[in-house]
Protein backbone atom coordinates (compact mmCIF):
# COMPACT_ATOMS: atom_id res chain seq x y z
CA UNK A 1 0.00 0.00 0.00
CA UNK A 2 3.14 2.29 1.04
CA UNK A 3 4.46 1.59 -2.52
CA UNK A 4 1.72 2.72 -4.15
CA UNK A 5 0.91 5.98 -2.43
CA UNK A 6 4.97 6.53 -3.04
CA UNK A 7 4.63 5.42 -6.71
CA UNK A 8 1.58 7.78 -6.96
CA UNK A 9 3.06 10.89 -5.75
CA UNK A 10 6.29 10.55 -7.68
CA UNK A 11 4.01 9.71 -10.66
CA UNK A 12 2.05 13.35 -9.70
CA UNK A 13 5.01 15.27 -9.02
CA UNK A 14 6.78 14.24 -12.35
CA UNK A 15 3.65 15.28 -14.02
CA UNK A 16 3.59 18.73 -12.46
CA UNK A 17 5.29 21.95 -14.69
CA UNK A 18 8.39 23.18 -12.69
CA UNK A 19 7.42 26.58 -11.56
CA UNK A 20 9.80 29.01 -12.60
CA UNK A 21 12.97 29.77 -10.30
CA UNK A 22 13.57 33.08 -8.63
CA UNK A 23 17.03 33.38 -11.17
CA UNK A 24 14.61 32.79 -13.79
CA UNK A 25 11.94 35.81 -12.51
CA UNK A 26 14.63 37.96 -11.82
CA UNK A 27 16.24 37.70 -15.39
CA UNK A 28 12.37 38.04 -16.86
CA UNK A 29 12.79 41.54 -15.29
CA UNK A 30 16.12 43.16 -15.94
CA UNK A 31 16.58 41.39 -19.02
CA UNK A 32 15.15 43.99 -21.47
CA UNK A 33 16.34 47.05 -19.45
CA UNK A 34 19.96 45.03 -20.25
CA UNK A 35 19.13 45.05 -23.83
CA UNK A 36 17.71 48.32 -23.81
CA UNK A 37 21.20 49.74 -22.59
CA UNK A 38 23.10 47.34 -24.57
CA UNK A 39 22.21 48.27 -28.06
CA UNK A 40 21.78 52.15 -27.04
CA UNK A 41 25.27 51.46 -26.12
CA UNK A 42 26.43 50.18 -29.45
CA UNK A 43 24.67 52.48 -31.26
CA UNK A 44 25.78 55.13 -29.89
CA UNK A 45 29.21 54.33 -30.82
CA UNK A 46 29.02 52.91 -34.26
CA UNK A 47 25.92 55.77 -35.21
CA UNK A 48 28.96 58.90 -34.49
CA UNK A 49 27.61 61.77 -36.35
CA UNK A 50 28.84 62.25 -40.12
CA UNK A 51 31.13 65.05 -41.26
CA UNK A 52 29.86 68.14 -42.52
CA UNK A 53 29.33 68.62 -46.27
CA UNK A 54 31.34 71.70 -47.85
CA UNK A 55 27.83 72.80 -48.20
CA UNK A 56 27.22 73.04 -44.86
CA UNK A 57 26.29 76.49 -42.84
CA UNK A 58 29.12 77.70 -40.55
CA UNK A 59 28.88 77.12 -37.07
CA UNK A 60 30.27 78.14 -33.76
CA UNK A 61 33.90 76.58 -33.20
CA UNK A 62 33.44 74.00 -29.99
CA UNK A 63 35.39 75.40 -26.33
CA UNK A 64 37.64 73.16 -24.33
CA UNK A 65 34.88 72.49 -21.78
CA UNK A 66 32.86 70.91 -25.10
CA UNK A 67 35.78 69.12 -26.43
CA UNK A 68 36.29 67.09 -22.99
CA UNK A 69 32.78 66.28 -22.17
CA UNK A 70 32.07 64.95 -25.47
CA UNK A 71 35.09 62.53 -25.00
CA UNK A 72 34.39 61.82 -21.25
CA UNK A 73 31.10 60.66 -22.85
CA UNK A 74 32.48 58.70 -25.91
CA UNK A 75 35.13 56.58 -23.34
CA UNK A 76 31.94 56.06 -20.71
CA UNK A 77 29.72 54.48 -23.59
CA UNK A 78 32.90 52.99 -24.99
CA UNK A 79 34.21 50.88 -22.31
CA UNK A 80 30.39 50.31 -21.15
CA UNK A 81 29.94 48.94 -24.37
CA UNK A 82 32.95 46.55 -24.01
CA UNK A 83 31.69 45.31 -20.47
CA UNK A 84 28.37 44.47 -21.78
CA UNK A 85 30.14 42.69 -25.01
CA UNK A 86 32.05 40.51 -22.78
CA UNK A 87 29.33 39.78 -20.12
CA UNK A 88 26.89 38.62 -22.32
CA UNK A 89 29.69 36.85 -24.97
CA UNK A 90 30.86 34.84 -21.85
CA UNK A 91 27.36 33.91 -20.81
CA UNK A 92 26.57 32.57 -23.98
CA UNK A 93 29.98 30.64 -24.69
CA UNK A 94 29.95 29.04 -21.25
CA UNK A 95 25.96 28.86 -20.30
CA UNK A 96 24.23 28.58 -23.49
CA UNK A 97 22.10 25.59 -22.79
CA UNK A 98 22.15 26.16 -19.15
CA UNK A 99 20.34 29.67 -19.66
CA UNK A 100 18.90 29.09 -22.48
CA UNK A 101 15.61 31.28 -22.04
CA UNK A 102 18.24 34.58 -21.21
CA UNK A 103 20.47 32.96 -24.41
CA UNK A 104 17.04 32.74 -26.46
CA UNK A 105 16.19 36.47 -26.36
CA UNK A 106 19.85 37.85 -26.16
CA UNK A 107 20.28 36.18 -29.62
CA UNK A 108 17.10 37.37 -31.48
CA UNK A 109 18.36 40.71 -30.12
CA UNK A 110 21.55 40.27 -31.55
CA UNK A 111 20.52 39.44 -34.80
CA UNK A 112 17.37 41.90 -35.78
CA UNK A 113 19.62 44.62 -34.36
CA UNK A 114 22.80 43.49 -36.30
CA UNK A 115 20.45 43.39 -39.35
CA UNK A 116 18.46 46.41 -38.62
CA UNK A 117 22.10 48.02 -38.72
CA UNK A 118 23.36 46.18 -41.79
CA UNK A 119 20.04 47.53 -43.66
CA UNK A 120 20.40 51.30 -42.71
CA UNK A 121 23.99 51.46 -43.46
CA UNK A 122 22.85 50.27 -47.06
CA UNK A 123 20.48 52.47 -47.62
CA UNK A 124 21.55 55.45 -45.83
CA UNK A 125 22.02 58.54 -48.00
CA UNK A 126 25.69 60.25 -49.09
CA UNK A 127 25.05 62.86 -46.62
CA UNK A 128 23.40 60.87 -43.75
CA UNK A 129 19.81 60.78 -41.82
CA UNK A 130 18.67 64.08 -41.25
CA UNK A 131 18.65 62.74 -37.18
CA UNK A 132 21.32 60.20 -37.83
CA UNK A 133 21.40 58.63 -34.13
CA UNK A 134 17.90 58.78 -33.39
CA UNK A 135 16.89 56.32 -36.47
CA UNK A 136 19.95 54.51 -35.42
CA UNK A 137 18.95 54.44 -31.59
CA UNK A 138 15.35 53.76 -32.25
CA UNK A 139 15.20 51.29 -35.29
CA UNK A 140 18.12 48.99 -33.22
CA UNK A 141 16.77 48.97 -30.11
CA UNK A 142 12.79 48.30 -31.79
CA UNK A 143 14.66 45.94 -33.42
CA UNK A 144 16.53 43.88 -30.76
CA UNK A 145 13.45 43.82 -28.28
CA UNK A 146 11.40 42.57 -30.93
CA UNK A 147 13.47 39.84 -31.97
CA UNK A 148 13.99 39.17 -28.05
CA UNK A 149 10.00 38.51 -27.42
CA UNK A 150 9.82 36.60 -30.45
CA UNK A 151 12.94 34.16 -29.63
CA UNK A 152 11.18 34.18 -25.80
CA UNK A 153 7.22 33.07 -27.14
CA UNK A 154 8.20 31.02 -30.21
CA UNK A 155 10.49 28.37 -29.03
CA UNK A 156 11.00 27.14 -32.28
CA UNK A 157 11.73 29.94 -33.91
CA UNK A 158 14.02 30.88 -31.02
CA UNK A 159 16.06 27.80 -30.95
CA UNK A 160 16.28 28.51 -35.08
CA UNK A 161 17.74 31.99 -34.18
CA UNK A 162 20.58 30.60 -32.00
CA UNK A 163 21.80 28.31 -34.82
CA UNK A 164 21.15 31.12 -37.12
CA UNK A 165 23.48 33.73 -34.36
CA UNK A 166 26.31 31.05 -34.36
CA UNK A 167 26.12 30.82 -38.15
CA UNK A 168 26.36 34.52 -38.41
CA UNK A 169 29.23 35.21 -36.09
CA UNK A 170 30.79 32.15 -37.38
CA UNK A 171 30.51 33.68 -40.91
CA UNK A 172 31.78 36.99 -39.79
CA UNK A 173 35.29 35.31 -38.15
CA UNK A 174 36.16 33.79 -41.48
CA UNK A 175 35.51 37.16 -43.37
CA UNK A 176 37.78 38.24 -41.19
CA UNK A 177 40.71 36.37 -42.01
CA UNK A 178 41.82 38.27 -44.91
CA UNK A 179 41.70 42.52 -45.57
CA UNK A 180 38.73 43.52 -46.38
CA UNK A 181 36.87 40.21 -46.14
CA UNK A 182 37.69 36.62 -47.09
CA UNK A 183 34.68 37.49 -49.59
CA UNK A 184 35.39 40.95 -51.99
CA UNK A 185 32.27 42.92 -52.50
CA UNK A 186 29.28 44.03 -49.85
CA UNK A 187 27.09 41.76 -52.21
CA UNK A 188 29.14 38.46 -51.65
CA UNK A 189 29.63 39.00 -48.06
CA UNK A 190 26.30 39.73 -47.01
CA UNK A 191 25.43 36.69 -48.81
CA UNK A 192 28.15 34.55 -47.04
CA UNK A 193 26.76 35.74 -43.84
CA UNK A 194 23.05 34.79 -44.59
CA UNK A 195 23.84 31.46 -46.27
CA UNK A 196 25.66 30.33 -43.13
CA UNK A 197 23.13 31.64 -40.33
CA UNK A 198 20.34 29.39 -42.50
CA UNK A 199 23.05 26.65 -42.35
CA UNK A 200 23.06 27.15 -38.46
CA UNK A 201 19.58 27.92 -38.09
CA UNK A 202 18.53 24.54 -40.09
CA UNK A 203 21.11 22.44 -37.94
CA UNK A 204 19.61 23.41 -34.46
CA UNK A 205 16.33 22.08 -35.75
CA UNK A 206 17.71 18.35 -36.82
CA UNK A 207 20.38 18.19 -33.91
CA UNK A 208 19.59 20.62 -31.69
CA UNK A 209 21.02 19.14 -28.53
CA UNK A 210 24.56 19.15 -29.90
CA UNK A 211 24.19 22.60 -32.30
CA UNK A 212 22.60 24.35 -29.13
CA UNK A 213 25.92 23.66 -27.21
CA UNK A 214 28.14 24.41 -30.58
CA UNK A 215 26.69 27.61 -31.93
CA UNK A 216 25.96 29.21 -28.21
CA UNK A 217 29.74 28.85 -27.64
CA UNK A 218 30.81 29.99 -31.11
CA UNK A 219 28.74 33.14 -31.43
CA UNK A 220 29.31 34.06 -27.51
CA UNK A 221 33.12 33.91 -28.30
CA UNK A 222 33.17 36.27 -31.58
CA UNK A 223 31.54 38.53 -29.28
CA UNK A 224 33.60 38.35 -26.38
CA UNK A 225 36.21 39.01 -28.77
CA UNK A 226 34.62 42.21 -30.09
CA UNK A 227 34.20 43.34 -26.54
CA UNK A 228 37.87 42.89 -25.36
CA UNK A 229 39.28 44.59 -29.19
CA UNK A 230 36.93 47.73 -27.65
CA UNK A 231 39.98 48.04 -25.09
CA UNK A 232 42.66 45.96 -27.02
CA UNK A 233 42.28 48.02 -29.77
CA UNK A 234 43.67 45.64 -32.75
CA UNK A 235 41.18 46.34 -35.44
CA UNK A 236 39.54 43.24 -35.01
CA UNK A 237 36.44 45.39 -33.75
CA UNK A 238 36.37 46.94 -37.22
CA UNK A 239 35.31 43.47 -39.19
CA UNK A 240 32.05 43.87 -37.76
CA UNK A 241 31.15 47.59 -38.93
CA UNK A 242 32.57 46.69 -42.25
CA UNK A 243 31.20 43.23 -42.92
CA UNK A 244 27.59 44.83 -41.78
CA UNK A 245 27.66 46.86 -44.71
CA UNK A 246 29.86 50.55 -43.11
CA UNK A 247 30.15 52.21 -46.29
CA UNK A 248 33.19 54.63 -44.16
CA UNK A 249 34.50 51.47 -43.16
CA UNK A 250 37.14 50.00 -43.41
CA UNK A 251 39.24 46.33 -42.11
CA UNK A 252 42.72 45.74 -42.47
CA UNK A 253 44.56 42.63 -40.67
CA UNK A 254 47.84 42.65 -39.08
CA UNK A 255 49.68 40.12 -36.37
CA UNK A 256 47.55 41.56 -33.66
CA UNK A 257 44.31 41.13 -35.38
CA UNK A 258 45.63 37.79 -36.18
CA UNK A 259 46.24 37.29 -32.50
CA UNK A 260 42.25 38.20 -32.05
CA UNK A 261 41.23 35.46 -34.41
CA UNK A 262 43.13 32.51 -32.93
CA UNK A 263 41.79 34.03 -29.37
CA UNK A 264 38.83 33.44 -30.42
CA UNK A 265 39.18 29.55 -31.76
CA UNK A 266 40.59 28.82 -28.73
CA UNK A 267 37.88 30.45 -26.67
CA UNK A 268 35.49 28.65 -28.74
CA UNK A 269 36.82 25.46 -28.11
CA UNK A 270 37.05 25.64 -24.52
CA UNK A 271 33.00 26.86 -24.29
CA UNK A 272 32.21 24.10 -26.51
CA UNK A 273 33.80 21.49 -23.94
CA UNK A 274 32.88 23.22 -20.47
CA UNK A 275 28.75 23.14 -22.03
CA UNK A 276 29.55 19.24 -23.11
CA UNK A 277 31.11 18.96 -19.15
CA UNK A 278 28.48 20.74 -17.44
CA UNK A 279 25.57 19.80 -19.39
CA UNK A 280 25.83 16.20 -19.68
CA UNK A 281 22.90 14.99 -18.37
CA UNK A 282 20.71 17.40 -19.86
CA UNK A 283 18.27 15.76 -22.38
Amino acid sequence: MFQSISSSAATLHASCPRRPTSLSLAASRWLPVLVYALFTLVLSVLAAPMPASNDAPPVSLPTTKDIEDQANKLVADTIALGVILIVTGLLFTFAGMKMMRICLFLAGAYLFAGFAFGILQTVEPADGFGNRKAVYWGVGIAAALLGGALMVFFYKVGMFAIGAFGGYSLALWILALASGGLISGKTGQIIFIVVLALVGGIAMLYIEKHAVRICTAIGGAYFTMVGIDVFARTGFYNSTVAFLGGQSSTYTTSAKVYGMIAGYVVLAVLGIVVQYRTTRNSK
